[in-house]
This record gives C-alpha cells, sequence and structure tokens, in this order.
C-alpha cells in the first residue's frame, strides 16, 4: 500500500502535521479544532501542545472553571448581601405607611368637612342673608360660611356607665363644650355652652318613638336616647337649634368617671382654685395653689351647689380654667413623646361613646399638634346671657346679639374690601 502524504494545517502562528491517521478521525474532528481556537485564542494561546501522534491538544475552559469554581461566598459578602435587602425592605415598608397615613389623612379630612356642604343656616332679624345662610350681611360688613372649618361637641354625662333601655333614663349632659378648628388658618376656637341653655327639645316615647318638641334645658335632650348614639344626636340638634341651624355632626360623649384616670395619666393639673369647695373626698381653698390629682381632679370639674343659681356659671370658669392649664401641659408632652395621645385614647374609649373615626382622629391630631402649643393658641368664646329661677330649676337665656356674633366670629369668615 503506497503510504499517504502528509497534510498540513495552516495557523496563525505555526504548522502542524497530522499522521495519514489522523484523517481517519471524524470530520468534524478539524472543526472543533479551529473553534476551540477561536473561542480559546485570548485564554490559551500560550497553553496548547501536540501530542505524540501530532494532534493538538488544549487545556480545555480553564477561564470557566476558574469564573464558576462554585468556592463558598464570604462572610463579608453574604452581610452585604443581607443588609442592602434589609434596606429595600424598610424603604418598602416606610413608603406603604406613608402612602396609607396620606390615604387615611385624606379620608378624615372628607369625612370631617363633608358634612358642612349645603347647610342651611338661619340669621338674626336684623341681618340678610343669601344663599341658604351661607352668606350673610350684618351691621355692614359680609360674612360667608367657613366649610374649611371641624366642629366637634364634646359632652360630660353624669352616668357612671354609658347606655339605657328606656328612654329618659339615659342621664344628662352635664358639660357640654363644641371645639373648633378653622384648617386653613389653623384657628382653634373652644365655647362653652351652658347645660342650662333653654331651647327646643325633641322627646321620644318609653318604647323610643318620635315625640313633639318641647322648651327645657340643653342637657335633657341627652336623656331622651339609648343613652349611646340617639343621645348624642338628640344633644346636636338640639344645640343646632340654639345656634341658628349650623349644622354639628361629629361627637364625643365622657362620663364623668373620665376625668380621674386622665387627669393622673398626665401627672395632674396645677392651678389656683377659684373658689372653696368641701365634699366628703376633698378640701379645696379659694386662692391655694393645688396640682389636682385623683378625687381633687373629679370634684374640682364636676361639683356645682345646686341651691345656688349660678352654681353652673362658676362651674364653668373652673372647667374653663382647667382646660386652659390641661391643655397647656399635654401639648409639649404630646410633642415630646406623641405616644401619649395613644395612651390618653385608650384610658378614653372606656368610658366613651364617639363617632369620630381612626381616619378622623388622626388627621384632626396630625393637623393640630404641629400648629398648637399651649392653651393661648385657643381662643375661649364666651356666650353673655342671662340666668333665672324656673319653675324647678335654673334657667339660661342667651343673650341673642351675643350669640349671633359668636356664630359670625367662629363659623363664619369676615370679607375685607380689597
Amino acid at each position: 500500500m503506497t503510504d499517504l502524504p502528509n497534510k498540513e494545517i495552516q495557523t496563525e502562528e505555526n504548522t502542524v502535521s497530522l499522521s495519514p491517521s489522523s484523517e481517519k478521525e471524524d470530520a468534524s474532528s478539524e472543526d472543533v479544532i479551529v473553534l476551540e481556537r477561536y473561542h480559546h485564542q485570548e485564554e490559551h494561546k500560550h497553553i496548547k501542545s501536540v501530542s505524540a501522534s501530532g494532534k493538538i491538544k488544549y487545556r480545555k475552559k480553564k477561564h470557566h472553571k476558574r469564573k464558576h469554581s462554585g468556592k463558598p461566598k464570604s462572610k463579608h459578602f453574604r452581610l452585604k448581601k443581607f443588609f442592602i435587602g434589609l434596606l429595600i425592605f424598610f424603604l418598602i415598608a416606610v413608603i406603604a405607611l406613608f402612602t396609607a397615613y396620606q390615604i387615611t389623612r385624606y379620608l378624615g379630612r372628607k369625612e370631617l368637612l363633608g358634612a358642612n356642604k349645603n347647610a342651611s343656616i338661619q340669621t338674626i332679624d336684623n341681618a340678610e342673608s343669601e344663599e341658604n345662610g351661607q352668606v350673610v350681611y350684618y351691621k355692614g360688613e359680609k360674612y360667608i360660611y367657613n366649610e374649611d372649618l371641624i366642629s366637634i361637641v364634646f359632652m360630660g354625662v353624669d352616668q357612671s356607665e354609658l347606655g339605657a333601655d328606656v328612654a329618659g333614663k339615659a342621664g344628662q349632659a352635664d358639660a357640654i363644650y363644641i371645639f373648633t378648628y378653622d384648617t386653613r388658618t389653623d384657628k382653634c376656637c373652644l365655647i362653652p355652652v351652658s347645660r342650662e341653655t333653654m331651647t327646643d327639645v325633641r322627646l321620644y316615647s318609653v318604647s323610643g318613638a318620635e315625640m313633639e318638641l318641647e322648651k327645657m334645658q340643653l342637657c335633657l335632650a341627652y336623656a331622651y336616647g339609648n343613652g349611646k348614639e340617639t343621645s348624642c344626636e338628640n344633644t346636636l340638634a338640639s344645640l343646632s337649634r340654639i345656634f341658628y341651624n349650623i349644622p354639628f355632626h361629629n361627637y364625643i360623649s365622657l362620663n364623668w368617671d373620665s376625668i380621674i384616670p386622665l387627669n393622673d395619666e398626665i401627672g395632674g393639673v396645677r392651678l389656683r382654685a377659684l373658689e372653696d369647695i368641701r365634699t366628703d373626698t376633698s378640701s379645696i381653698i379659694k386662692g391655694n395653689y393645688i396640682t389636682l390629682m385623683g378625687d381633687d381632679a373629679w370634684t374640682y370639674v364636676k361639683y356645682r351647689d345646686t341651691s345656688k343659681l349660678k352654681s353652673n356659671e362658676n362651674r364653668l370658669s373652673r372647667q374653663k380654667q382647667y382646660i386652659n392649664h390641661y391643655i397647656s401641659k399635654l401639648i409639649p408632652m404630646a410633642k415630646k413623646d406623641f405616644t401619649i395621645i395613644g395612651d390618653l385614647t385608650n384610658i378614653a374609649n372606656q368610658y366613651m361613646y364617639s363617632n369620630i373615626t381612626t381616619n378622623k382622629l388622626i388627621y384632626i391630631v396630625s393637623e393640630i399638634l404641629p400648629t398648637v402649643y399651649s392653651s393661648k393658641d385657643f381662643d375661649f368664646v364666651t356666650i353673655k346671657g342671662s340666668i333665672k329661677k324656673g319653675e324647678n330649676y335654673a334657667e339660661f337665656y342667651p343673650d341673642e346679639t351675643s350669640l349671633y356674633e359668636a356664630i359670625l366670629k367662629v363659623f363664619y369668615n369676615k370679607q375685607t374690601n380689597e
């Protein structure tokens, strides 16, 4: 047999001879060698070798083995990866909470202000009005009803437990305050309303059926209800009749037993006593400074001598003083540690009935707390009037001019000439 001539393969660097037997290899061998060379020309051009038979050998895919060697990551790398993941989770949580907070605020504002729309308000005889009383002309001035105003009615109820099965047995709204907050100007007002104010009250039968209106003390409106929702709504309706049909929709009713825990939670209230008060549990001397704690706080805020015609008027003065000092102490505490608001809310919930939702509460607190620093930021509005001895009890009749001008001051915006 004639020997086959040697074949040659030309490469970039040299010529490699193949033996005749090599030609019997699969036809793709040459392609494999060429492809391998191109694939590895950077990584392997200095590490090829030739076998005894003349076949080119490469150390294949060394760089891949180094790159994917499977060696365990360092502890530093794992910690870094963990903290990056933790940071991402934290950022997502913060964004979610902030979004939920903003949605809650929006809903709270909408719930609080929505009830002001389309109010139909009456006016005093010497005033003119347009648009259902929302525009008023009084003593040469123009006033526009403030739809950006939040109002909440606070009621102190003389019952240890809220609730009643029979209409007329729910207790009385012994203390009534209207709180307002202007969402545009951040102005806060507090209007004490005498429990003895005479007004039309809706009566209800023993079974709860609605009956006629009857003139009586405002405090009795609460009694004609279930001690909760219907009592509060009946009180607000009677209050609205006093205030020329100004709408009131938000309320908080607290029984008097709440005074002690709410007072003691902030460490008591220090003030100078406005009058002598002596009971079985307290002895408070007029003119003395005292830090009210426990029973002393309850006595100072609630006590009145029913044998005196102006006893409730004196009590309103003490309550106004107490509220001033309480607010002035609470606000700095809340600015330093906001959890005090949550603690007080948890206490109040045990003695309270209210239609203030979580949305409303969050909006109110988040709006007021940054702008109010003490009771000096609250405007206490007093309604003048006269007290008369009725058939059985004292009766308070508001001075109509004082009352209406208070309404214009609090619930309307006076228009200035530009």
